[in-house]
C-alpha cells in the first residue's frame, strides 16, 4: 500500500522498548508518549541496545512504509557509560548524528534527538548530570551548536531535587524500576511531561 505519511516516529533501545508496562502499574506507550497536543499519531519501533549507529544502516527497515514528520531518536549504546571506557564511542556518535541530520534534511524530517539519561549507579549518575565534564557536557554542549536538530535534555528531569545533595545531583529513585535503569510509569510520565514542550 501507499507510505503511512505524517506522525511522529521514536527510533530508540531499551528505553524505548520497555516503556510500555516496565513498571507493572499499568502504564500504556500510548498514555505516557502521546503527542497529542498537536493531534499527531506516534509510532515506536525500538529494541534494546539499539544504538545511533546500528539504526541508521537499518533505517529504511525501521521506517518501512513510514514517512514521518517528526523522528525522535533515543539510543545512547554507541557512547560509553563513563568518560574512560568511551573508546571510540563518542567519535562514532558525532559521525552517525550528523548522518541522521542529513538524512533528515533531505527527508523533510524534523529531527529530535533525546538526551542522556543516568541509571542509578553513582558513577553513571556522576558522569551523565555533569554539565562541564564528562560526555553529556561535552555532547550536549554540541549538539545544540548543530543546525538540523533539537535535543531534548531529559536528564534534568529524573532528579530528586535541582540542586541535589552534598555530593551533586541524585536521581529521584521512584523513577526507576528495579534494575535501576528503567524508568518506572511515574518515571516515563515525567520525562514526556519534561520534554514535550521542546518538541513545538
Amino acid at each position: 500500500g501507499p507510505p503511512q505519511t505524517g506522525g511522529l516516529l521514536f527510533l530508540g533501545g531499551g528505553s524505548c522498548r520497555y516503556a510500555t508496562g516496565a513498571a507493572g502499574d499499568g502504564v500504556t506507550f500510548e498514555e505516557v508518549f502521546n503527542y497529542s497536543s498537536v493531534s499527531v499519531p506516534t509510532t515506536r519501533r525500538c529494541y534494546g541496545g539499539a544504538s545511533l549507529t546500528d539504526m541508521y544502516f537499518n533505517r529504511d527497515i525501521l521506517l518501512g512504509e513510514l514517512r514521518p514528520r517528526y523522528l525522535l531518536l533515543a539510543a545512547f549504546s554507541d557512547v560509553g557509560r563513563r568518560s574512560d571506557e568511551q573508546g571510540t564511542g563518542e567519535a562514532s556518535f558525532r559521525v552517525t548524528l550528523e548522518a541522521w541530520i542529513e538524512y533528515c534534511r533531505a527527508a523533510g524530517i524534523t529531527l529530535f534527538v533525546g538526551g542522556f539519561k543516568p541509571s542509578l549507579e553513582e558513577s553513571h549518575v556522576r558522569d551523565i548530570f555533569n554539565e562541564t565534564s564528562g560526555v553529556r557536557g561535552r555532547l550536549n554542549s554540541w549538539m545544540r551548536s548543530l543546525a538540523g536538530m533539537r535535543l531534548i535534555d531529559w536528564a534534568p528531569f529524573l532528579l530528586a531535587s535541582s540542586e541535589g545533595g552534598e555530593g551533586g545531583p541524585v536521581p529521584n529513585a521512584s523513577y526507576y524500576v528495579a534494575d535501576d535503569t528503567h524508568q518506572s510509569g511515574a518515571g516515563y510520565r515525567r520525562l514526556w511531561q519534561g520534554g514535550e514542550p521542546s518538541l513545538h
